[in-house]
């Protein structure tokens, strides 16, 4: 026995369930979410670090002022600046010559260190904040590197990991007789 066709409207009525039915089924199989980003505040560290060799008793600043007085008002500055930031920033202090020490630093501090290295110290003091994302490193020195990894590779290295390093400079490149950096 044959069943009847449909004409008119009955028919367009079951091509439309047709078409709602294989939509359905298109939107089930592609699984189709809703993302809504939540913005959850990240704690991130900021690494100061000074320079704590005996070039920093050079006196070759304006005023006949030692490298270590200025670096120290660098370092007050910078200490003012984030002091505000919220609880999310984590500041670190470091000195450093050819060790790595942690801590706030004073100004009555004498720095006596015999070899600076920038490059190690730099990887070293990254490494002890592992788990920390760290949003940025500022590095007051005289720049006189002479020890450990160079401080342009352990810039790269940063570089990498996407941890910017802000430097302040100290001194003279003309130190005069004071100054036991080699030329050659």
């Amino acid at each position: 026995r044959r069943v009847k066709a449909t004409k008119g409207t009955g028919r367009w009525f079951a091509l439309g369930l047709r078409l709602i039915a294989v939509i359905l089924c298109l939107r089930a199989a592609l699984r189709p979410t809703i993302n809504l980003p939540e913005k959850k505040p990240q704690t991130s560290a900021v690494l100061l670090m000074i320079d704590s060799s005996g070039s920093q008793q050079i006196r070759d600043e304006v005023g006949a002022r030692a490298r270590w007085e200025v670096a120290y008002k660098a370092l007050a500055d910078a200490r003012k600046a984030l002091s505000d930031k919220g609880p999310n920033l984590e500041v670190h202090e470091y000195r450093f010559d050819s060790e790595l020490v942690e801590g706030t630093v004073d100004e009555k501090f004498k720095p006596e260190g015999r070899e600076t290295a920038i490059g190690s110290m730099l990887l070293e003091a990254v490494k002890k904040n592992g788990g920390t994302p760290i949003s940025t490193v500022l590095l007051i020195s005289d720049g006189a590197n002479n020890g450990g990894i160079a401080p342009l590779a352990a810039a790269e290295t940063l570089k990498r990991q996407v941890i910017p390093v802000m430097t302040v400079a100290v001194g003279s490149e003309t130190a005069g007789g004071e100054s036991r950096d080699i030329a050659v």
